[in-house]
Parts: C-alpha cells; sequence; structure tokens
C-alpha cells in the first residue's frame, strides 16, 4: 500500500510569506481588503457607524494601515502604523498619519479624546497586547472613549469554515473572547460589548471602553 502523501510544510510556509510579501504593497493590500469585504459590507458599515458615533476631540487610529477610515474623520485625526509603506504621502493638513510601533506610542500622556483600533490585535501576541493597551491607555484624556474591534476564535470547535479562515489569516495571534477581555479589563472599563453581526466567517466582537483613573503607558512620555 502506497503510503499517504503528507503536505509540503516547507512550501505552504514559503508560499505564506510571498504572500504576506506582496500584501506589503499599499495597493494590493487595499485590493485584497475589498475582497475579503465581499459579502461583510454591513458588518463594515456598523464598525463606521460606531466609530462616528464615538468621534470627539483629538482622534487616534492604532494600526491605521492605509487609513480605511480616515474619510470619516474631518479634522483632529491621528493614525499610526509600523508599515511605512502604507503611510507614504499620506499626512495633510487634517490628517496626521505617523509611523510608529503601538507598544510605544510617540505620544505624549492624556493627548486623545477618542482611540480606535481596528482588526490590529490578532497580529500581535499577548505581551504585545498587553503593552500596547497600557499604551494607549496612558495617551487617552481621562474622559475619552477607546472602541476596539478585533476577530476572536470561533466558540464552536466544529466551526470549520470560521477555523480554516483563522488558520489562513496573516494574523497569527488570533485569541478567544475570554483571553482577549480579560485583557481589557486591566486597564479598560467597558461600557458595551457585541458580536459584530454579519463578520462571518469572521468572529468580530466590538468593544467599547474608557481608560481607568491611573491608568499607565510603559513608555517614556513628556
Amino acid at each position: 500500500m502506497a503510503s499517504e502523501r503528507k503536505p509540503d510544510q516547507g512550501l505552504i510556509q514559503r508560499l505564506s510569506r510571498k504572500i504576506y510579501q506582496v500584501l506589503e504593497i499599499p495597493f494590493i493590500y487595499d485590493l485584497s481588503q475589498e475582497i475579503f469585504s465581499i459579502g461583510r459590507k454591513r458588518a463594515l458599515k456598523h464598525i463606521e457607524r460606531l466609530l462616528a458615533e464615538n468621534a470627539r476631540g483629538r482622534i487616534l487610529d492604532v494600526g491605521c494601515g492605509t487609513g480605511r477610515y480616515a474619510h470619516l474623520f474631518e479634522s483632529n485625526y491621528y493614525a499610526l502604523d509600523i508599515n511605512p509603506k502604507y503611510l507614504a504621502g499620506k499626512s495633510q493638513k487634517r490628517l496626521q498619519f505617523v509611523c510608529g510601533d503601538v507598544t510605544l506610542l510617540p505620544f505624549k500622556r492624556e493627548t486623545f479624546d477618542f482611540v480606535f483600533s481596528i482588526v490590529i490585535f490578532h497580529h500581535i501576541d499577548m505581551e504585545s497586547m498587553k503593552k500596547a493597551l497600557k499604551e494607549i491607555a496612558s495617551v487617552c484624556k481621562s474622559e475619552a472613549i477607546v472602541v476596539i474591534v478585533d476577530c476572536m476564535l470561533p466558540e464552536n470547535v466544529l466551526d470549520i469554515p470560521a477555523r480554516i479562515i483563522c488558520k489562513l489569516d496573516r494574523g497569527k495571534c488570533i485569541k478567544d473572547r475570554r483571553t482577549f477581555e480579560d485583557a481589557l479589563r486591566v486597564d479598560f472599563n467597558f461600557v458595551d460589548v457585541h458580536h459584530v453581526d454579519y463578520s462571518y466567517p469572521y468572529n468580530f466582537y466590538a468593544f467599547t471602553l474608557r481608560p481607568k483613573q491611573g491608568a499607565a503607558g510603559v513608555g517614556t512620555r513628556g
């Protein structure tokens, strides 16, 4: 009997790296976002409404990518991403795009009235997520609102399509909801939590938060 042929894991990993490298090109990244949003337009509209409803004062978009949500804001909008290619030529008088690391934000304490982060935490491990959350809390004003939307591992272990999507996603640190919420509770009080409808096969949850009194970041602040 012929032995069962197993997938070449090395080949799969090399192909994955090539795909991820191509996604570093802003045009290709934007195109991929449009393709993967097919069938989830209502979920994206819901996220946009959530951001628009909570927008106030000085705004920070953490992990902005190519600035998908910048069109929602007329002024006082700051956006941060670690990839300089995504930010090239973006800044203008009313919109400021900054290259930086979410675990060490280049802003002073109590700078922002509204901070949001859309699907970035499944790209970083738990230790980095905790550092990033402390940084976000530290740049918030005392009455600031924070909105975080991210994908969680499917709660149903038999949901094979969703689990396959999680496996194939470029973000390799998708967390279960309980672990994610426990990390948020260290530095934030919950205002609202809800599942984002029509986000399947991704399992999106939206969290509206306020920083806890005395929450401090790990970076040096001016």
